[in-house]
């Protein structure tokens, strides 16, 4: 067994030590290899992973190649020298002690493609706020509640969701093989969801690990008009995935966008109405790309990666 941490740093010396730190075999009962994958970091970033933790991998793209692309460099080198499970952590993410180990634990027990702890904020009173807009729309999230209201002696080791959001996920040699990596379309925001559905294409899902935790400091609200000008991206981006929508389906995620655009300009609010029109005409040239990424991902295998070696019938893309 072969765990590998893949973490994408931008400008993260307000976190990177604290992230780093979790992931010591003091902390965790296991060794674990950190792999950062850095944006182009314009601060101490790297100088501090260099000088507190030599051990760290450190790939330094130079500029700012997004998330997921991100990932999928640090993906593919903990892929060729051998990880059998790749823990995605935020640069601003950290894990309660023990809770790597609970996690490989259950994936391997239960073989189970994807699997995610409690995400909380940054000092652990309260649930960190995406994390529960994500896993509100899984079914199974109801399951979770019933063991605990009900006063279960002991809830289950996991629970199927249909969402959760990539701020700590723990990925398994199988999957990797199976769906890829995450799709380069999605620069930033979006990129999990969607690799959630090509999974659930794929025969599976991901899994909430009640009895592991992260901590996720987020900052603040951060860019307010970025923010809406990449939600609205995604939720276009999402007509055309591997189960696109129908005909009346896209009319209605248009003509809302639109509307909310035409609102906002009468409102006043000009730069937030522009960052969607922005968007739009961005949405509108990547149509045909688009589809051939969604014709891509259905097909079984390590998409997006370039990986030295596949077992079974899959093949390098």
């Amino acid at each position: 067994m072969k765990v590998f941490s893949i973490i994408v740093t931008y400008n993260g010396s307000r976190w990177i030590r604290r992230t780093l730190d979790s992931l010591s075999e003091r902390e965790q009962g296991l060794p674990i290899k950190a792999v950062v994958v850095d944006n182009g970091s314009t601060d101490d970033t790297l100088t501090i992973i260099k000088e507190e933790f030599p051990g760290t991998i450190i790939i330094e793209n130079g500029k700012n190649e997004g998330f997921g692309k991100a990932n999928n460099i640090g993906i593919e080198y903990a892929y060729n020298n051998g990880a059998t499970h790749f823990l995605l952590l935020n640069q601003d993410a950290s894990m309660a002690p023990g809770s790597v180990s609970k996690l490989v634990q259950v994936q391997t027990e239960g073989g189970l493609p994807l699997v995610s702890p409690i995400h909380w904020n940054g000092d652990g009173t309260e649930l960190d706020k995406s994390f529960c807009l994500f896993i509100s729309e899984s079914p199974g999230i109801n399951n979770l509640l019933r063991d605990l209201f009900r006063g279960k002696e002991s809830v289950n080791d996991y629970y199927k969701v249909r969402y959760i959001n990539a701020a700590c996920w723990l990925l398994s040699r199988e999957t990797v093989e199976m769906v890829g990596g995450f799709d380069p379309i999605y620069f930033h925001y979006g990129e999990d969801d969607d690799y959630c559905e090509r999974l659930s294409y794929h025969g599976g899902a991901p899994y909430l690990v009640p009895g592991a935790s992260m901590f996720h400091d987020r900052v603040g609200k951060g860019n307010v008009t970025m923010w809406n000008k990449n939600k609205v991206l995604v939720s276009l981006l999402r007509m055309y995935g591997v189960r696109p929508k129908d005909r009346i389906g896209r009319f209605k995620v248009h003509f809302r966008l639109l509307k909310t655009a035409a609102k906002l300009f009468l409102t006043l609010k000009f730069k937030d109405g522009s960052a969607i029109l922005v968007s739009y005409r961005e949405f509108l040239k990547r149509v045909p790309l688009l589809k051939s990424h969604a014709e891509a991902n259905k097909r079984p295998g390590p998409n997006w990666l370039s990986l030295d070696r596949v077992g079974g019938p899959h093949k390098v893309k």
